[in-house]
């Protein structure tokens, strides 16, 4: 399945295995993860439910394409969950999220944002296609 400017989504794979619960992406042309975030949604119908669900949003990293990229949902507690490419990622939770077959990923590329807060912290990607504000 395509997704938004070339992270293709390969699938979820071994939902509700602790440890092992993980989804799968591939690059299908040069890009830079930071302009990506995973969305923990539920299926309702023809559409999905939005809000009261965590998100990942993938740091500062170019991948080529054909890289494959592994986010796990739980933390980091086996070293054996790496990925052949070594793009891995841990989502964090103290649980599974992938328990009902209701249960699925959005997955946003993300063109633009406003940062609110201590920006000195946090790092600016700023506007990705210099597309002007919305006014």
């Amino acid at each position: 399945m395509s997704t938004p400017g070339g992270l293709q989504f390969l699938g979820i794979f071994e939902r509700g295995v602790p440890y092992k619960e993980r989804i799968h992406f591939q690059a299908s042309t040069p890009l830079n993860l930071a302009y990506y975030a995973v969305l923990h949604s539920t299926a309702q119908g023809q559409g999905v439910a939005s809000g009261g669900h965590p998100c990942f949003w993938f740091p500062t990293l170019q991948l080529m394409g054909g890289e494959i990229v592994v986010l796990f949902t739980g933390p980091n507690m086996n070293p054996t969950n790496v990925s052949p490419s070594g793009r891995t990622f841990f989502w964090g939770h103290p649980k599974t999220i992938f328990n009902s077959p209701s249960d699925c990923v959005v997955v946003m590329q993300l063109v633009t944002w406003q940062t609110l807060g201590q920006s000195s912290f946090i790092p600016q990607l700023g506007n990705m296609f210099n597309v002007a504000p919305r006014k």
